[in-house]
């Protein structure tokens, strides 16, 4: 009745609800789990479109944020103001986004990254902050958030569950929808962010399990799954995505130029960070890009 794919009613509902009988009859409250004998069809609505958003959406909702956002409370503001650049710029699940406290932005390895320390498959990660959040003021923002949640009031953590962040991001896709002009069942205004995301990963040949890791995807291969993902790698590969400006009257994706290979191979060879200290001035380009030195000659 709602529209909802035979996929989505087999993977998400039928499976909770599967999940629950399961539970019971280990704890011996039924004998049978009614579901067993039940086998959901589970093919997908056909597509109109791909699932990236596409640009003319995402200088809506980004120019959006920027405000003015009247009439809402100081916490759904800054979810508008905020979310849509960090889901933009990490890829990250909405909900990972909404539920942020300020102590999870930490400095690390002479990088400010994004402590997500819970995900839908349970693996935590560290995720870099881009340069251009960084130059809009996030972490001032941040500061200013010390020591409570980023998006929602302080005494809403002791709900157990938590659902407040869930809620921030039911309310930001409705709005996102709405000034982006979003057709109903075209493409998820906040999940369409993670299809864009990759889809720029790819366009810089990103190395596969970074891009896996920086939006908590599972690895499918065993040895996918050894060693860790350093905060400094991932920020290398990080400095070569893009920036998206909306000051204009359209977007305008600033990539990388020139040769990929080379620009990369700069960036992951580097060393020195531009960013020392926490609370240090950043030095920036005038392209608002972390400054990639040349190689000495040797």
């Amino acid at each position: 009745a709602r529209g909802l794919s035979d996929l989505r009613i087999k993977d998400g509902y039928f499976a909770a609800i599967k999940t629950i009988f399961n539970s019971a009859r280990k704890q011996g409250l039924i004998r049978v789990n009614p579901c067993d004998a039940i086998v959901p069809e589970g093919k997908p609505l056909p597509r109109k479109r791909e699932k990236d958003l596409r640009d003319g959406e995402i200088y809506a909702i980004l120019k959006a944020s920027l405000g003015p956002h009247e009439e809402v409370s100081q916490d759904v503001a800054n979810t508008r103001r905020w979310v849509p650049w960090l889901l933009a710029y990490t890829g990250a699940r909405v909900a990972e986004m909404t539920r942020l406290e300020s102590k999870h932005i930490l400095f690390e390895a002479g990088v400010w990254a994004i402590d997500i320390q819970q995900s839908k498959n349970g693996r935590p990660r560290i995720v870099p902050i881009h340069r251009h959040l960084i130059t809009q003021g996030f972490l001032d923002f941040v500061r200013e958030r010390e020591g409570s949640p980023l998006f929602f009031d302080v005494e809403k953590l002791k709900g157990d569950p938590l659902v407040v962040h869930k809620t921030r991001a039911e309310g930001l896709a409705e709005w996102a929808s709405a000034v982006a002009n979003i057709e109903k069942g075209s493409v998820a205004p906040n999940h369409g962010w993670r299809h864009r995301f990759k889809t720029e990963c790819r366009r810089i040949s990103m190395d596969r399990e970074v891009r896996l890791y920086i939006q908590g995807h599972a690895f499918k291969m065993e040895g996918e799954k050894y060693g860790f993902f350093p905060v400094d790698v991932t920020s290398a590969w990080m400095e070569l995505f893009p920036t998206y400006h909306v000051d204009g009257d359209r977007l305008h994706v600033d990539r990388v130029s020139g040769s990929d290979m080379l620009l990369r191979a700069f960036s992951l060879l580097q060393r020195e960070r531009t960013l020392q200290v926490p609370g240090g001035k950043l030095e920036l380009g005038s392209d608002h890009r972390l400054t990639l030195d040349k190689p000495k000659a040797v």
